[in-house]
Order: structure tokens, then sequence, then C-alpha cells
């Protein structure tokens, strides 16, 4: 019973393990990843009187490795505001 328990649970970790394709610059390269576009906005959260506000957008930065390639990645800036004061 031992082992047709660990033989069925092996086919069913199997069955769901999922290989991906690295995706590393290479060298004067660009990488670019349309499913970030899903996260670029402004985010607010209001609670009475505190206001937290986020922003995220996209960008295609320049990487410090391998040579002159670039990538795309999220940057993002935040305020916090407790009543009338930022903190």
């Amino acid at each position: 019973m031992k082992k047709i328990f660990i033989l069925l649970f092996t086919v069913i970790v199997i069955g769901n393990v999922k290989g991906q394709m690295p995706n590393n610059p290479q060298p004067n390269g660009n990488v670019l990843n349309p499913s970030l576009d899903k996260f670029v906005g402004t985010w607010v959260w209001i609670s009475r009187v505190d206001t937290l506000k986020i922003v995220l957008k996209k960008d295609n930065m320049l990487l410090p490795f391998p040579e002159n390639s670039r990538a795309d990645c999220i940057i993002g800036f935040h305020i916090f505001k407790k009543g009338n004061v930022i903190i």
C-alpha cells in the first residue's frame, strides 16, 4: 500500500512540474516583458485621513551585465500621508 501511495504521489507531482526557458539577456540584447504591463499605474489606498499612494511604471533599463544589454523592469514610487503630513 505504501509503494502504491508513493508511486501515485510521484506520478501526480511529475505531471504538474513545468519547466521554464531561461530568459537571460545576451550582450547588446534587449529582453522585453509585456506581462509587466498589468502592474503599471497608480494605486491608491485611503482610510479616513490616511492615504497610501503607489505609482508603478515600466521602463527598459540598461543592465550592468552583460555589456550593453537592456531589460524591462518595474520602477515604483510611494507616498504615505497621515492627515496632511507626508511621512
